[in-house]
């Protein structure tokens, strides 16, 4: 990320989130109906990027895709229903 600038980390960001809520669509996870290990990585990340406390534009763009907040918090409860929600 070293080699670019924070605007165009800020646009590989949001492509990236695109990406992903394209991808994920109206399906319960990435690969269809059953988790993966696809989607144990993408959460991971997306978790990071909606749940930090440090507000930037791909948070806000991430926060903004309803199919990705669902899919956060299906995967939230599943896997570790102990913990308070991460998303707002």
């Amino acid at each position: 990320m070293g080699l670019y600038s924070p605007g165009e980390v800020i646009v590989l960001g949001l492509e990236n989130i695109n990406a992903l809520a394209d991808f994920l669509g109206d399906k319960p996870y990435f690969m269809g109906h059953q988790p993966s290990v696809l989607d144990a990585t993408a959460f991971g990340f997306l978790a990071n990027v909606m749940a930090c406390p440090i507000e930037s534009p791909v948070k806000d763009f991430a926060l903004a895709q309803k199919n990705l907040n669902d899919y956060c918090q299906r995967m939230q409860a599943e896997f570790f229903p102990e913990l308070p929600s991460l998303m707002r």
